[in-house]
């Protein structure tokens, strides 16, 4: 008796003449779709729909994925093992083919699709940091095995579905200030994931009714699939990434903002043409490959920084939808095996290049190398397609528009409504001043919740406040911009000193009008990442005061550098007085690499009120590490050590009077 798979195969067409293995054309010619016997088959944009929706599940869970690891296990894991945890699900993408041939691809397709949603939803309710970081994990798995099974019964306008999907992605982050639905714990976050897990469901159960087209398995034509890594770097490190940019080319949030958004809306609109007019492909993708030329004067800072921005966007998505166009054309039956091995070593590429773009160098070229692989991938692509045929135009432009429309909406009006916090001119002589090692967000529990953080700082109410571990738009770090977020939540003025690299370091709130700049100090202990300091100089009634904010390296085997670090900070400080010296020193002021800052006349002002509190680790403190140094001019009158679950610190606050 005949099975489905056999009864799907004798509905074929028979093999022609003369060509072993193929099928004879249709009446209507090559690259015709069989028609179903029932109902129309549902419009290509279903497909597009269903990829776009987990894609927006997917980058987000990417995000946090690698945060929770990082922040979660980095502390208590070896690199070597840290490694294989976060390769583990990329890797595992390559078993779809195992599960697409144990149920089919279309049902898988719907399968992947529901677990996808599921996992998206159950992480998104959790509050236990470890299984958040298990349900984003499978949900990374989860999404790779959909865009598999899209590509395998699809494969027309799945590329177009990952372009939509980073873009709209783009749009959420611009719309809720840079953060990820996962993290939002408020019914505008819960209804978001809702939507987003039931456009996937509804959209792949609906989209897998369509018949596929015939044609014969090709193993070159879905070696491109490998530009899903590139292009995912370049995404999530650069042109999905406000903070990034903005620290590249110097410019407002809001310049960075719509350029963005109308880079990526015309990176959308323009793929989309790819399907509704395929005689433009090829042309579309060369264009994609010279606008990839932006990156260059993007990354280096050069003048007119906000059209490279643009550029940049639009040529990275119209590269990803050219090195697609092989392996979605109907001739090319799509092999499960291939498509998902492909895919993995794209997503493992993925991996190793934001690994070197954070671990190695500052002067590694990684960006380079993912835009000359995403380049050739294009090219490639290309090559395959030069003998054939390009297939039936598709019409997915009213779904294009609309997710153009959405882009540019939401990144206008946060260009309309952005505003920085205004800040008082003048401070009083008196002011409180508070510092507080957030470890970018993530609690003494390990979830991450700058909500809370917020609350914290909140609590004390201090005119001036020196944070450390701050990150903006770091991958590793949840992608938010937090000084943005915390500056804009609280309604103070920031200045943000970058240690390592562009996008980790320190920041100072302000209530009172400061002008700042920031340091990275020589001194650094091998393997560690870069610490430096930011200043803040805050008009007061009595004159300027100037507040340094700072981080020092630890451990037992760095206190040469700690020793070296303050002297570097001291040289900052020199004559500069009335100064106050704040920050995790990573050292007991009693330590003989801080005796340099007390021998310089510098007090301990909780301690010069008796206040010798611990401050490190929250649950347990064991260690006083984090320190207010005061210069003769100011007097300590008040000073107490806060309580609190946002960080694996505890805030230092004092009261300081301006002689």
């Amino acid at each position: 008796m005949a099975g489905p798979r056999d009864r799907e195969a004798d509905e074929q067409p028979p093999l022609a003449p003369g060509r072993p293995g193929r099928r004879a054309s249709s009446p209507r010619g090559r690259g015709a779709r069989l028609a179903p016997s029932g109902p129309e088959a549902p419009s290509p944009a279903l497909g597009v729909t269903a990829v776009a929706a987990a894609t927006i599940i997917g980058l987000e869970e990417i995000r946090v994925f690698l945060s929770y690891l990082v922040w979660g296990l980095g502390d208590s894991t070896d690199r070597v093992a840290l490694g294989a945890i976060a390769a583990a699900p990329f890797a595992l993408v390559a078993g779809a083919a195992v599960f697409l041939r144990s149920v089919g691809p279309r049902a898988g397709l719907v399968l992947a699709a529901v677990w996808l949603s599921v996992a998206y939803l159950a992480e998104h309710t959790s509050n236990v940091a470890r299984l958040d970081a298990a349900l984003a994990g499978l949900c990374v798995l989860l999404w790779g095995w959909l865009v598999a099974a899209a590509l395998v019964t699809l494969r027309r306008g799945a590329g177009l579905g990952l372009v939509v999907g980073s873009s709209l992605d783009l749009a959420l982050r611009l719309g809720l200030l840079t953060l990820d639905v996962p993290w939002i714990d408020h019914p505008i976050g819960t209804g978001i994931a809702v939507l987003l897990a039931g456009c996937a469901m509804v959209g792949s159960r609906l989209a897998a009714t369509r018949v596929l087209e015939t044609g014969e398995p090709d193993v070159p034509s879905l070696a491109p699939l490998v530009a899903v890594g590139p292009w995912l770097a370049l995404t999530l490190l650069i042109t999905g990434n406000p903070p990034q940019i903005a620290a590249r080319l110097g410019s407002s949030y809001g310049a960075v903002v719509g350029a963005l958004a109308v880079g990526h809306a015309a990176g959308l609109s323009l793929a989309s043409g790819m399907l509704a007019r395929p005689v433009m492909s090829a042309g579309l993708a060369v264009l994609g490959i010279v606008g990839a030329l932006a990156l260059f004067p993007l990354w280096n800072g050069w003048a007119l920084g906000a059209l490279w921005a643009g550029i940049s966007s639009a040529s990275t998505s119209l590269m990803l939808a050219g090195s697609l166009r092989s392996a979605e054309q109907p001739a090319t039956r799509g092999s499960a095996a291939a498509t998902s091995v492909f895919l993995a070593v794209g997503l493992l590429v993925f991996l190793a290049l934001a690994y070197s773009a954070y671990a190695l160098s500052e002067g590694f070229p990684w960006a380079l190398l993912a835009a000359l692989g995403l380049a050739c991938c294009t090219f490639g692509s290309g090559v395959v397609m030069l003998p054939r045929a390009e297939a039936r135009p598709v019409d997915v432009s009213w779904l294009a528009r609309g997710g153009a429309g959405i882009v540019v909406a939401l990144g206008l009006m946060r260009v309309v409504t952005w505003s920085e916090p205004v800040a008082a001119e003048i401070a009083p002589r008196e002011l409180t001043v508070m510092t507080y090692n957030v470890r970018a967000g993530f609690g003494s529990d390990d979830r991450w919740d700058l909500e809370r953080t917020a609350r914290t700082i909140e609590r004390e109410q201090p005119d001036v406040v020196v944070l450390q571990e701050i990150s903006r738009g770091w991958l590793i770090a949840t992608g938010a911009d937090e000084a943005l977020w915390l500056g804009q939540r609280l309604g103070m003025q920031g200045i943000f000193g970058a240690a390592a690299g562009d996008l980790h370091g320190n920041l100072i709130l302000s209530r009172y009008r400061a002008d700042g700049r920031s340091y990275r100090y020589e001194a650094r202990a091998p393997g560690a990442l870069q610490r430096g300091a930011v200043e803040a100089v805050v008009a007061t009634e009595r004159g300027p005061l100037l507040v340094l904010g700072t981080h020092f390296d630890r451990g037992e085997d760095a206190v040469g550098v700690r020793r070296a670090q303050t002297g570097e900070l001291l040289w900052v400080a020199a004559s500069r007085m009335p100064a106050l010296l704040v920050g995790d020193f990573n050292a007991e002021a009693s330590a003989p690499e801080l005796s340099m800052i007390l021998a310089s006349g510098f007090i301990d002002g909780p301690a010069s009120l008796g206040v010798t509190d611990r401050t490190w680790r929250a649950t347990d403190p064991k260690w006083r590490i984090d320190h207010v140094f005061a210069s003769p001019s100011l007097q300590v009158l008040e000073s107490h050590v806060g309580s609190a679950e946002a960080s694996d610190h505890l805030p230092v606050v004092v009261r300081v009077r301006v002689v």
